[in-house]
């Protein structure tokens, strides 16, 4: 499959992308760099017809990323497709990414340039949870989430054992979920969870 099945489909997937992309009267061009499970530096670079497709993934290897070499390779990817088509470029707020633009511009002085709406969001978002009040609030809405979680596990435990209870009794109807089960003290919830004695609670669970 590896040597027959996949290449085939690798090779009519992406002649139909450059298929949707030659017949595309105006593109965008976003473009991301990342790094994969193995740490390699990787540029993806899409065009936007308007539906997205990856038209290549670029290992940068050991090379810097430069506004320079950003630019470099955009401008490859835009001459490739088709600069007359391309009328806007989206990638992340850096600070080489805007240099970038420039760079771009200069060569095309009709590219529209954008950081991403969701990437200033992200950055928005994470300073607002930086502030200490945020934290805070952050913080015990964990901690409330955890107290239920566990008490939601006690009262299973309290059923749980309480139906191995009625079968060790050869009372093989299982009881209701007690009404007062999210009133149990924490002493209850304490003496039922240390009821381990009963080798049913093993050969059930």
């Amino acid at each position: 499959m590896s040597q027959v099945l996949i290449p085939a489909e690798y090779e009519q997937t992406q002649m139909a992308v450059e298929e949707r992309v030659q017949n595309a009267e105006f593109i965008s061009i976003s473009a991301d760099g990342w790094s994969d499970v193995c740490s390699n530096s990787i540029i993806n670079v899409i065009a936007h017809v308007p539906e997205p497709f990856l038209i290549i993934s670029i290992d940068t290897e050991n090379n810097r990323h430069t506004a320079e070499y950003i630019a470099e390779i955009l401008s490859q990817e835009i001459e490739r497709v088709g600069p007359e088509k391309v009328i806007g470029l989206i990638t992340d707020n850096a600070a080489n990414m805007k240099a970038a633009w420039r760079i771009l511009q200069q060569k095309y002085p009709w590219l529209l340039c954008y950081g991403c709406k969701n990437h200033i969001f992200h950055l928005t978002t994470k300073d607002i949870c930086s502030i200490e009040p945020v934290k805070e609030l952050i913080k015990e809405s964990k901690d409330l989430a955890d107290f239920f979680g566990l008490l939601v596990e006690k009262v299973s435990k309290i059923n749980y054992i309480g139906h191995l209870r009625a079968l060790s009794s050869k009372d093989k109807s299982v009881p209701e979920e007690p009404e007062d089960a999210f009133n149990s003290s924490d002493e209850e919830l304490i003496i039922v969870e240390d009821d381990t004695s009963n080798p049913l609670l093993y050969s059930h669970m």
